[in-house]
């Protein structure tokens, strides 16, 4: 598996059916991480680092910016063991987890010792806060993700990266911060877990303008009923502030109905873009009209993970018990054997097609029809 050359992009996208983390080449050997997850157990690496290093990157040189697109346990696990490994790169985290009521919950959970597969999320994030506020210089930075911003990310005389930040907007913050009021226990001796919330506005999705390529990565971002949030305000805001449209697409929430506007693939998207996605099997998703709904707007269409994961015999209050008390849920999954790798390159500089290439457990979507 060489390394991509100094003048090719790659998107390369890791799933296992419960986590899901990308890394992006951006040229001249440097690298853009977004999300993590890992592969059998908490000592890990994380998927895309265990990949720089089948490459022979090294991390610390070579990233250039990490993205948190929310703290969702499948998309964040081991992301605290991204950012102390890179070096100098910059984190870019969602703007509504710098509000007081996020701080409020962060401290709460660090106040209280608590062992749950539901924690690990603020977790990372805790760990990533304490990474930044040790260093001993002003390596590494924290920037905060918000509608309309860019990043831009200089890589050489001829071109430079922009990373679009097209969410969360400002409504989307102000539910946010009820969002996680709700979150806070009423007593501390209370507290048996911090559940992941069931709403997330303040996911963050970002557009990469790579030379004359972009490509649109859509986290978690759901659909709502609220023209000042979601995709809708996404899409709208989109066409008045003329950003480009990609070639590849990152498909929103697993591919599932709650991350699906139309207008994704009429107004952000060049038409049979690339989509890639990964499976998220707790909640069976994608679905079958998902696969179909995809399938219709793109023959270019790919699944990284499996279609199920392979559960133990445990009846489901008895796996809840368990999970309450420690994680123990966890084990029982055979997640490291089922991870799959969806692989897109092609040149910077020409019009050269995508190429695509597939490795563990990746496959076209279109062969979830066929089972």
């Amino acid at each position: 598996m060489p390394i991509p050359n100094e003048d090719e992009i790659e998107v390369s996208i890791f799933g296992n059916g419960y986590g899901e983390c990308i890394a992006v080449h951006i040229g001249l050997g440097k690298w853009i991480i977004i999300d993590s997850c890992c592969a059998e157990s908490d000592s890990d690496l994380p998927l895309h680092l265990k990949y720089l290093q089948y490459l022979g990157v090294n991390p610390a040189n070579a990233i250039k910016l990490i993205i948190c697109t929310h703290w969702h346990d499948d998309h964040i696990k081991g992301l605290s063991e991204v950012f102390k490994s890179a070096g100098k790169s910059s984190i870019l985290i969602s703007d509504a987890l710098k509000k007081d009521e996020f701080v409020k919950l962060l401290a709460t959970f660090k106040d209280v010792d608590l062992n749950s597969s539901f924690t690990t999320g603020v977790a990372e994030l805790g760990k990533i806060i304490d990474i930044f506020g040790q260093q001993t210089s002003r390596a590494k930075e924290i920037k905060w993700a918000i509608i309309n911003r860019t990043e831009p990310i200089p890589i050489s005389d001829k071109y430079q990266v922009l990373v679009h930040i097209l969410s969360p907007s400002d409504e989307e913050i102000l539910e946010s911060k009820r969002l996680f009021t709700e979150l806070l226990p009423i007593k501390k001796e209370s507290i048996k877990a911090i559940a992941d919330p069931k709403r997330n506005p303040y996911s963050v999705v970002v557009s990469f303008q790579i030379n004359a390529d972009n490509i649109l990565f859509g986290g978690d971002k759901e659909n709502v009923n609220n023209a000042n949030m979601g995709w809708e305000k996404i899409c709208t805001n989109f066409s008045l502030v003329k950003k480009p449209k990609s070639s590849v697409y990152k498909v929103a929430h697993h591919g599932s109905e709650t991350g699906h506007n139309d207008r994704i693939w009429s107004e952000l998207l060049n038409p049979m873009p690339w989509a890639v996605l990964s499976t998220f099997n707790r909640s069976r998703i994608p679905k079958t009209n998902d696969v179909k709904r995809i399938l219709t707007n793109t023959n270019n269409a790919y699944c990284a993970g499996p279609t199920k994961l392979k559960h133990s015999p445990l009846d489901t209050e008895t796996k809840k018990l368990l999970r309450d008390f420690g994680g123990m849920d966890k084990k029982m999954f055979r997640v490291g054997k089922l991870t799959g790798h969806i692989r897109l390159r092609k040149n910077i500089f020409n019009t050269t097609p995508w190429q695509v290439q597939l490795f563990g457990n990746a496959y076209p979507l279109s062969e979830l029809l066929k089972k």
